[in-house]
């Protein structure tokens, strides 16, 4: 199948967003003349930004490593009902032995059903969720009947950021949780607007539902979560817009959606057995990442936590992380040198309770809850992605404070808002777009595609490739049986690594040299670290790799 034929998905949602857009540019006839220009401004901002979340989505180039083994297990479940573990329906994919979250596998399924296995097939669920979260924020706002100009601000910077722009175009699956978040917010806003009971309690039920497709969506927000639903709940029942009734109701919701997350949580921290709940896996892991995310349990913590405290004030305030698959220096989150100093502003200007409005309350709980993540997880652009939203809501506040302060600012600011966002499109479309679009061997990759096809018709006994296998699957999915029958498998670190199947050998060799039906599959990054006689081997050159062979 033509993998093209995806666009179909994307030609409805334009379609859709047309209509939507639409619709609400009838509602600027009921408004003032000022009111009016900032409703129809918002309507383009707002269809610009789902088209820049949606169109050509092979853009960045090539395949992160998190994507391909994400996108294997979907592939596997798609088509055999298990994972590339054999495990049915986990509800937490084991992945490469260390864990990862499975919503996003789940969301890749139909579309892989219908439009075939490819990269742009499998980012589609992260650009629709991004887009939705979009839309329905912005329904809400509007609904809420807040000014127009900070409804319009608040969407102009938060289309115009790079994190939520960059982290809306690639399938890793811990970026479905902060949108996830910020559709549960804004449903629960609309219920706290609705003077229905019975609606109400509706749109309260339906926020739970995406307050556990958060949970479920990246483990980092189980350490928010409690927090969050606290203190949320203590605002509603002081402001009277929650009952019993609902609470039990929402309580129940909750319990009954998160308990195979709960029992995989228990089983993972008590190293219990794998094992089924119905149809469902309850996943055993290997082995914890949290030593790799986390300052818990780890020796020398207060200075570990001195460091990324240290590391922390970097990332906030250069907005960059070394990982240009999360950020560019300069532009950073929400282009942060320039605006931290509004975010700032926003929080002074909203210290008095009667200065906030309902987003602002909520808002600040949200912030506030995360502060344990800030305490205790790594400093790193993905590990913090349940902090950026509310970040850039105030500092859209911010921006807000100082137009409605300095009348004169208001064209020159959202000018700039434009033209920072414009530096950043070209920085990104030219970076991402190039045929190798990054130095890290750990990021986007590309190129290897057409070697592993040519190597297969020189029959080679065995292929050497100095990436992750996945990689490999990616390109050329197999049957999930077949493939645990033949993988090879090497301790590491207590969990299993894989090392190969068939006649792929996914290592990095300790250097290159001739052997019988042998080929080296060597990105450019790494073969300067070897002394190849090229005269001893046939060569092909790639697109950011080399194939060495000998028949």
């Amino acid at each position: 199948m033509d993998y093209h034929s995806y666009y179909i998905v994307l030609i409805i949602i334009w379609g859709l967003a047309v209509l939507f857009c639409t619709r609400e540019v009838r509602l600027a006839d009921q408004l003032s003349s000022q009111n009016s220009k900032y409703l129809l401004w918002t309507q383009i901002v707002l269809f610009v930004g789902i088209l820049i979340r949606t169109i050509h989505l092979d853009v960045p180039l090539g395949t992160f490593v998190d994507e391909t083994i994400s996108a294997y297990d979907s592939w596997c479940l798609a088509n055999y009902g298990v994972d590339q573990h054999l495990a049915s329906y986990p509800v937490y994919l084991k992945s490469w032995g260390t864990g990862q979250s499975a919503v996003y596998a789940y969301l890749g399924i139909p579309f892989i059903k219908l439009f075939g296995f490819s990269i742009p097939v499998y980012r589609l669920p992260m650009a629709i969720v991004s887009c939705a979260s979009l839309v329905i924020f912005y329904y809400t706002l509007r609904k809420s009947k807040i000014d127009h100009l900070l409804l319009f601000v608040i969407i102009l910077f938060l289309v115009a950021n790079p994190w939520h722009l960059m982290k809306s175009r690639w399938a890793l699956d811990c970026n479905l949780a902060p949108d996830f978040l910020l559709i549960c917010i804004s449903l629960f806003i609309l219920g706290y607007k609705h003077t229905s009971h019975r609606l109400r309690s509706v749109l309260y039920l339906s926020a739970c539902i995406f307050l556990a497709l958060a949970a479920y969506s990246y483990a980092v927000s189980w350490f928010m979560m409690p927090f969050f639903c606290i203190f949320l709940y203590i605002f509603l029942y002081r402001n009277g817009k929650i009952d019993l009734r609902q609470s039990l109701y929402c309580i129940a919701l909750l319990i009954v959606l998160l308990l195979p997350l709960v029992l995989f949580a228990y089983s993972t921290v008590s190293e219990g057995e794998q094992y089924q709940l119905g149809p469902i896996t309850i996943t055993a892991l290997d082995r914890s990442r949290h030593e790799e995310t986390t300052i818990i349990g780890l020796p020398g913590a207060i200075y570990l936590f001195i460091k990324n405290m240290r590391w922390a004030f970097d990332i906030l305030t250069t907005g960059f992380d070394a990982a240009r698959w999360n950020s560019f220096p300069f532009f950073g989150q929400f282009y942060n040198v320039i605006f931290m100093p509004f975010i700032l502003w926003a929080i002074f200007c909203l210290r008095k309770k009667n200065a906030r409005n309902l987003f602002d309350n909520i808002f600040f709980i949200w912030l506030f809850s995360t502060l344990p993540i800030l305490l205790l997880v790594t400093p790193n652009v993905n590990h913090w992605n349940m902090v950026w939203l509310p970040v850039i809501y105030f500092a859209a506040r911010g921006i807000y404070f100082v137009i409605q302060q300095i009348s004169w600012s208001k064209y020159p600011v959202i000018i700039g808002i434009l033209v920072l966002f414009g530096a950043f499109a070209k920085e990104y479309i030219a970076y991402n777009t190039r045929s190798n679009p990054t130095p890290y061997p750990w990021g986007f990759v590309t190129g290897y595609e057409e070697l592993l096809d040519f190597a297969k018709t020189k029959q080679l006994d065995s292929i050497i490739f100095d990436t992750h296998y996945p990689r490999i699957l990616f390109h050329e999915p197999i049957d999930p049986y077949f493939y645990n029958s033949v993988k090879i498998e090497a301790d590491k670190n207590g969990y299993k690594e894989n090392r190969g199947y068939l006649n792929y050998r996914v290592y990095k060799p300790d250097s290159i040299v001739p052997l019988a039906k042998t080929g080296y599959i060597i990105s450019k990054w790494e073969l300067e670290k070897y002394e190849i006689d090229t005269t001893l081997f046939q060569k092909k050159q790639g697109d950011g790799f080399t194939l060495y062979w000998n028949d």
